[in-house]
């Protein structure tokens, strides 16, 4: 018999406090675990009485390990991770501590692509980290023989491969269900339900298999459950506007931290790898009582939060800012193409730039403005701006940025720029550096972008901006390298909103044109701007292309 299923059977039984009671027991505060997927989490195939699948059993067995718990089934049968997506908000709004998120077999089933699934669960956690939970992902289990689709499990697996890695990336625990199972003996007669009346085209675990899979669960929570603590040495309060102060940790193991947030409850944010001085200063702008939080992950995904209030008192300083905008900030959908932000600071003395982003899709909430304290002389590099600082999964865009400098001191000694570059390309050096846009080319004339290059792998994608507060059209033309026009088009944009469009989508027969072409925009009735992205996908190269008047 597999250890694991020993393990699983003895707390089973009530003995699990022989397997060494690692929690607490005076853990009195109530944690809640949010189960969610599909017939899996449901339970299917669970004969025992009384049945339920893993949640049921992971409840009793944290209990035996002196938690106070409650782990809620949110499991619907036949659900993908579209559906997922579209279901995992009201989940949420009920509260929890953990997420246990396994779902994914049923896309497979409808021949979804592995890239499509991760993104699915990535925007599911997203949204879970965003109200302070823990994710834990789950790999799906093995598909068995007979499945009409995937039967060989090629896809299940890399499916699998895919959140093992995603669990990395993004500093969450896995509970890696696939490799569990496929390396039990005779898994499909021993381990997985059979109806002779039904047919199983995905395949679900038995009684056995359920108390497998839901010991891996178990073993993958305790060592998030006995986090290192993480604790917030604030500086004395209150403090005046404008003065910079020092935020230490403190806790018994903070070492174990591989990164270190910080949300300073006005829009600041910075992050720190350990090892090294945790001591993160910061600036606020205006006076005011905010609300500091602190985030440690560790390696295997588990989290410490913190949080203190300080007072910023005093008169705001009369600071000298000036505005621009990047005009192309991108975290596709597939996690092929992501943006850096790097920052600088050619002064003598601290300064503060402040992002906002400006999405192609404007929720009902916009998207948080970020500040970022910038050192003197000493550049600031922010990876994956949009999936790190601002906690969206992935987007397009632009980024407006203000710059904010001491009375006396210039503007002009911040900077801003992004690196928008392939995924494979993690230093950016087959990237496109896009510059900022001073807010003084603002301007609602008319422009141009040159130099477009088009060819069956290289599809283009039009970038406008409205950078005004009402919605209007900007029209533009599409010239071959013959000056002949090939077409003209209408953008709508919304109030301070962008716009991304293929010009494959928006004109035909474009591999019969001479290359390179040329967009040539109408004055309109807003302030906008123009560019042009363009990726080679076989090379990791990534242009942007910036329109000039």
């Amino acid at each position: 018999m597999p250890s694991r299923l020993l393990s699983a059977l003895l707390l089973a039984l009530g003995v699990g406090a022989a397997l060494g009671n690692t929690a607490t027991a005076a853990n009195s505060q109530e944690l809640t675990f949010l189960a969610f997927g599909d017939s899996i989490t449901d339970g299917y195939g669970d004969t025992s009485n009384p049945g339920g699948g893993y949640p049921p059993r992971l409840q009793r067995w944290l209990r035996q390990q002196g938690y106070d718990c409650v782990v809620e089934s949110h499991g619907v049968g036949g659900e993908t991770t579209s559906s997922g997506l579209s279901r995992i908000d009201s989940v949420l709004a009920g509260g929890g501590d953990y997420l246990l998120l396994m779902e994914g077999t049923n896309d497979i089933s409808q021949r979804v692509g592995v890239e499509s699934i991760r993104f699915n669960l990535d925007e599911m956690a997203s949204r879970a980290e965003a109200l302070g939970m823990v994710v834990v992902h789950a790999s799906v289990i093995p598909r068995v023989p007979t499945a009409p689709v995937d039967a060989d499990n090629s896809a299940t697996s890399a499916l699998a491969l895919a959140i093992r890695t995603m669990g990395v990336e993004s500093h969450r625990a896995v509970a890696d269900q696939f490799t569990l199972f496929e390396g039990l003996p005779d898994v499909f007669d021993n381990y997985y339900y059979y109806d002779p009346d039904v047919i199983d085209v995905v395949g679900h675990p038995n009684t056995n298999g359920y108390i497998e899979l839901g010991g891996l669960f178990l073993e993958t929570l305790l060592p998030l459950l006995d986090t290192p603590a993480i604790e917030i040495v604030p500086p004395p309060s209150p403090f005046p506007a404008g003065t910079l102060a020092a935020f230490a940790v403190d806790g018994n193991a903070v070492e174990q931290f591989v990164q270190v947030e910080w949300d300073f409850g006005d829009g600041g944010y910075a992050s720190v790898h350990p090892p090294g001085d945790l001591t993160t200063f910061y600036m606020f702008l205006h006076p005011g009582t905010y609300t500091v939080t602190v985030r440690g992950s560790t390696a295997g995904g588990a989290v410490s939060e913190d949080s203190v209030q300080v007072v910023v008192s005093g008169t705001e300083p009369a600071w000298a800012t000036a505005s621009t905008l990047i005009p192309l900030i991108v975290e596709s959908a597939d996690g092929q193409v992501v943006s850096d932000l790097e920052l600088a600071n050619s002064g003598s003395d601290f300064g503060v730039i402040e992002a906002a982003f400006v999405p192609e899709i404007v929720y009902d909430e916009p998207a948080p403005v970020r500040r970022f304290v910038v050192p003197p002389q000493s550049p600031t590099k922010i990876a994956n701006i949009l999936g790190t600082a601002f906690g969206i999964g992935a987007g397009r865009g632009a980024m407006r940025i203000t710059l904010y400098a001491f009375p006396g001191a210039s503007p002009a000694q911040l900077s801003a720029r992004a690196i928008v570059h392939a995924a494979s390309d993690p230093d950016g050096s087959e990237g496109a550096i896009v510059s900022g846009i001073p807010s003084a080319a603002w301007t609602s004339a008319g422009k141009q972008i040159s130099g477009i290059p088009h060819d069956a792998t290289t599809r283009p994608t039009l970038v406008v901006t409205n950078l005004d507060g009402v919605r209007s059209t900007v029209s533009f033309a599409l010239y071959d390298a013959l000056g002949a026009e090939i077409g003209s088009g209408v953008l709508e944009l919304g109030a301070n909103a962008t716009r991304l469009r293929s010009i494959d989508d928006l004109f035909r027969g474009l591999a019969l044109r001479p290359t390179p072409f040329r967009a040539v925009f109408a004055a309109a009735g807003i302030r906008f701007s123009a560019a042009a992205l363009v990726d080679h996908p076989a090379s990791g190269e990534v242009r942007v292309l910036t329109a000039t008047p």
